[in-house]
């Protein structure tokens, strides 16, 4: 059982928040597993992440047992004959990308692209602009733009010519895959929005938000100061 004693500077800190702090390295995703199965006390008391802390307070945790919670080491996916692996872009890359991209690529209604390789596109979403289209007939949806770039970009890639086809055994081309948001922002929300442009990038990165192994940041713009309370 690991004990951490809570001082006065943590006053008013969620419990999870102050987990998080005092077991460096460990995915936020964990803690909140450790928190449902109960395996995280608060002055011995089985507690929510959401309990605030004091001075005074003393935090457990149950080794022993959160190690079991805790993700097995990721290893390299096997991959089978024919298969490519999806390599995602790495932390700071749509950052990177904002630098080398002037002017910008845009998409649809000033839609910024921050990031594009073989199986990624990163978007950056303005506010205004909805991602899905409630019905069918509503058209200027950021769908509809990611399908007009998509056959823009088909049309504009180099292909191997007559000579490369009549070489190429007769095959059945399958329908081009749709590039596809693998995360929602809503209408009015503007920020960083990651776009599968294949099916095998599709599953690694849902896979990836399902183990919550993506980061996000959100960054709100208030006016005043609200209550304490609040």
């Amino acid at each position: 059982m690991k004990r951490i004693d809570v001082t006065r500077n943590w006053q008013g800190s969620r419990l999870d928040r102050f987990v998080r702090a005092h077991i460096p390295g460990t995915p936020f995703g964990v803690i909140q597993i450790l928190l449902r199965k109960g395996l995280i006390y608060l002055n011995g008391e089985r507690a929510s992440g959401a309990a605030r802390v004091k001075g005074g307070d003393v935090v457990s945790i149950d080794i022993a047992e959160s190690d079991e919670a805790s993700p097995p080491p990721a290893t390299k996916p096997k991959r089978g004959p024919g298969k490519r692996a999806v390599k995602l872009p790495a932390a700071g890359a749509a950052a990177a990308a904002r630098k080398k991209l002037r002017p910008a690529a845009v998409i649809g209604r000033d839609i910024r692209v921050l990031h594009e390789d073989d199986d990624v596109l990163v978007l950056d979403k303005p506010a205004g602009v909805v991602v899905q289209p409630g019905n069918r007939a509503e058209r200027g949806s950021l769908l509809d733009s990611l399908e007009e770039y998509r056959r823009r970009s088909a049309r504009t890639r180099p292909r191997g010519g007559a000579a490369a086809a009549d070489a190429a055994p007769e095959t059945i081309e399958e329908p081009p895959f749709p590039y596809t948001p693998v995360h929602r922002l809503d209408r009015d929300t503007s920020g960083t929005l990651v776009v599968a442009k294949t099916r095998p990038a599709a599953r690694a990165l849902a896979r990836a938000f399902a183990r919550r192994a993506v980061h996000k940041i959100y960054l709100a713009v208030v006016e005043g100061v609200p209550a304490e309370e609040e």
